[in-house]
Parts: structure tokens; C-alpha cells; sequence
């Protein structure tokens, strides 16, 4: 009929029905996080905020229901993609870790499953020993002071960065030892 107010395709006292603004919004919100997505995984906090700030709450809910459904966004995967990056490239302690993905808005079921296999002492020893490398012919004191604070700053608890420090003393001593021996030949 086409006095009927309730048909959702005419125009209502109001004005005109926003069905049509709606798909369009939705279609930007989609294209707009499949864009952020495509620089780097995201957590669904970090698609959601990024969302807000441009679409109505209805609008983000939508297109983050559309992403899970492409296989775009899964939290685990991105917690596990995070905690892999970071043993590649910037080892830290699992709190510190954990702390990153909760920040990411990534559950702490989640996180805890993620950082489970982690091991700080391992962790701490990739560190130090690549920290250990810029502080060559260092005296014992600053380069024990140096990469305490280095891996304190990484998370790595007192007791953990003593072990290690030590290890890395002993290790970057003979090395040294080795390559002066090789020069004198």
C-alpha cells in the first residue's frame, strides 16, 4: 500500500529510511578493516576501537561478525602470531608478553595459552646475548650494570638476570679471548 508508513522503502515522517546508508556505511566499515587487517593480524579490541571511531556501534558489530566469518580476525591466532614476532625479533619475559597481548585486548585465557610455552630463561639468554655483542670491552662492573637494566627493562626478574648475565660474562670473555688470539696470528 502506499500510504503504509511501516514499509521500510519510503520515506517516513522522519525522512528517509537509512536501510540504504546503513549497507553503505557497512560496505566502508568492511573495506576500511580489511585494509587494517591487511598491514598487520589486529586483534578484535584493536578493529573495534579503530572502527568507533568513525561508525555507529551497530555498524562495528556487523563488520567484525563479517571478518570472523572471512577468516580475517581470530584473537588466537593473533596472540600466537604476536608471541612468535616477539621471539624472533624482541625477546621478552612472558609477564611482559602477557602484558602486550592483554593491552591488544586479547583475553587472559588467551594470553596464558599463548605465552605457555615460553621460557624466561631462554628468553632472557637470547637477550643478553645479543645485547652482550655492543658491550665488548666493556670492564665487568658496566657491563654487568648495563645488560642488568637492559633486561630488567624486558621484563626479566632479578634472580633470572644475575644467571644470565653471568653466562653471557663468561661467553663474551672467551669470544673476545678467541678473536684477540686470531688476530695475533
Amino acid at each position: 500500500m502506499p500510504g503504509n508508513l511501516n514499509d521500510s522503502n519510503q520515506n517516513t515522517p522522519l525522512g528517509p529510511s537509512n536501510s540504504f546508508q546503513d549497507n553503505k556505511d557497512l560496505e566502508n566499515a568492511n573495506s576500511i578493516s580489511r585494509r587494517f587487517i591487511s598491514h598487520r593480524p589486529r586483534s578484535e579490541a584493536e578493529l573495534r576501537i579503530r572502527l568507533l571511531k568513525v561508525f555507529s556501534h551497530e555498524i562495528v558489530l556487523e563488520s567484525v561478525a563479517q571478518m570472523y566469518r572471512e577468516g580475517l580476525l581470530n584473537d588466537q591466532r593473533f596472540a600466537q602470531m604476536w608471541v612468535d614476532s616477539r621471539q624472533q625479533s624482541r625477546p621478552k619475559s612472558k609477564n611482559s608478553i602477557k602484558r602486550e597481548l592483554l593491552s591488544k585486548g586479547i583475553s587472559e585465557h588467551l594470553a596464558e595459552k599463548a605465552i605457555s610455552q615460553l621460557s624466561d630463561i631462554d628468553n632472557a639468554i637470547l637477550c643478553a646475548n645479543k645485547k652482550a655483542r655492543s658491550l665488548n670491552g666493556l670492564g665487568k662492573d658496566d657491563f654487568y650494570k648495563k645488560l642488568e637494566g637492559y633486561l630488567q627493562r624486558r621484563g626479566f626478574n632479578f634472580s633470572i638476570s644475575r644467571t644470565v648475565i653471568s653466562e653471557a660474562w663468561d661467553l663474551n670473555q672467551s669470544s673476545f679471548q678467541n678473536t684477540a688470539d686470531t688476530i695475533n696470528l
